[in-house]
C-alpha cells in the first residue's frame, strides 16, 4: 500500500480542491488511472461486469490502489508474497477481460473490503410479468 505522500503535489491539491476527496484513503483510490471508466460499464452486457464496474467507477478506484489492495489481501490469507502479485495480477485480469463469475465478483469486493449486503434479480416473463427475486427477502421468508 502506498501513502498519501507517494500522491504528487499536484494531483492531491487538484483532488482536495475539487472536494471528491476527504480522507488518505480517498486520495488514494483516485490517484493514478482509473481501473474502470463510465465508457467501461457501458462497453458489455454481463450484468455482474456492469455492477462490479459501476462500484470501481463510483468509488473512484484506481488500478494502483485496486493492486497495492489485492495484495494486501493475499497476503492476509496467508499467500506468499510472490503468490500475492500473481493473485493481484490474475483478478486485475480477469476482471478486465469481463464475463466474471459470481466468485470472482465476490472475491473483488472482499480485495476492496466490501460484503454484499444483498441481490435482486428480475425476471421477465414471456406474457411480460415482471417478478422480482431478493436474497434479503428471501432470507427474511425462511
Amino acid at each position: 500500500m502506498f501513502s498519501i505522500a507517494d500522491i504528487d503535489k499536484e494531483t492531491r491539491k487538484r483532488l482536495y480542491g475539487q472536494q471528491k476527496v476527504s480522507t488518505v484513503e480517498d486520495a488514494q483510490m483516485s490517484a493514478g488511472s482509473p481501473m474502470f471508466t463510465e465508457e467501461d460499464v457501458h462497453s458489455t452486457q454481463h450484468c455482474l461486469d456492469i455492477i462490479l464496474r459501476s462500484v470501481f467507477v463510483s468509488k473512484r478506484i484506481s488500478k494502483d490502489f485496486f493492486s497495492a489492495k489485492c495484495h494486501e489481501y493475499a497476503l492476509s490469507q496467508g499467500t506468499l508474497p510472490l503468490q500475492a502479485n500473481t493473485f493481484g495480477s490474475n483478478l486485475m485480469r480477469t476482471l478486465v477481460k469481463g464475463n466474471i463469475t459470481i466468485n470472482r465478483f465476490l472475491e473483488a469486493l472482499n480485495v476492496l473490503g466490501m460484503t454484499l449486503a444483498d441481490m435482486q434479480v428480475t425476471v421477465k416473463s414471456s406474457h411480460g410479468a415482471d417478478e422480482k427475486f431478493s436474497v434479503q427477502e428471501t432470507a427474511d421468508i425462511r
